[in-house]
């Protein structure tokens, strides 16, 4: 009777104690990127929802949503530290762990902000060739620090979804190799199979091309995604330097 008896006390003190644990903050992110920074910054504080989906009642919403906002440093930081500040207020317990998450999130940054100002010190006036939406929000959103000017932009965003016709790609393909621009920057996940043949056209040719990406590997995060296409830029404009 008194084993019975201990186990009852003791099944109904773990469920007080199950019951009586915070629940996780609903977080409704705007994209891929800004769900992985909720993670990283909410950790157990945070349940954070499909990219995109119908937020819950209750949710944080963390991105505006606009396009690939996720390039622009300083906005993700200061969205990060109000949703830190945010899941403090509601969940007291974890103040502590948020903001040692929050340290450790700046301290991933580190490595970004250094590549970026390696970038400004470096490369003047690039002229770049930014084949598409994604290549020009690259270089729109980090344009302070990459100081890049774009060469034969409209020929690229006034085109139709399959890319601009032969005699257009003939034009940038002449600018390419007449030094008119150096550097091929296009979205190799959203390149059409005509701008793909392009982009392997120029480099065989000796232009300088950065194939980009615009969706999250599953093995990086945000920072680490974000320094290695940096990376790849810095990269490029070596190469064209020589």
């Amino acid at each position: 009777m008194k084993r019975a008896a201990l186990a009852a006390v003791a099944g109904l003190a773990a469920l007080a104690t199950a019951r009586a644990a915070p629940a996780p903050v609903p977080v409704a992110p705007a994209d891929a990127f800004h769900a992985d920074v909720a993670r990283n910054v909410g950790g157990d504080a945070v349940a954070v929802g499909r990219p995109g989906a119908p937020a819950p009642a209750g949710a944080i919403r963390f991105g505006a949503g606009g396009f690939d906002d996720w390039l622009d440093v300083e906005a993700m930081r200061a969205g990060a530290a109000a949703l830190s500040n945010e899941l403090a207020k509601r969940r007291p317990d974890a103040k502590l762990s948020l903001a040692l998450r929050l340290k450790a999130f700046d301290d991933g940054l580190k490595p970004v902000r250094a590549e970026l100002a390696r970038l400004s010190a470096n490369y003047v006036g690039e002229f770049v060739v930014a084949a598409d939406a994604h290549a020009r929000a690259f270089f729109a959103k980090l344009g302070a620090p990459l100081k890049a000017e774009l060469v034969d932009a409209d020929a690229f965003a006034k085109a139709p979804p399959g890319g601009p016709d032969a005699k257009t790609l003939a034009g940038v393909a002449q600018d390419l190799q007449g030094g008119a621009a150096n550097l091929f920057f296009y979205d190799v996940e959203a390149a059409s199979p005509a701008i793909k043949a392009f982009a392997k056209k120029v480099a065989g040719e000796g232009a300088v091309v950065v194939a980009l990406r615009h969706t999250l590997p599953a093995k990086l995060d945000w920072q680490g995604f974000l320094l290695r296409e940096l990376r790849a830029t810095r990269g490029a404009f070596n190469e064209a330097a020589q």
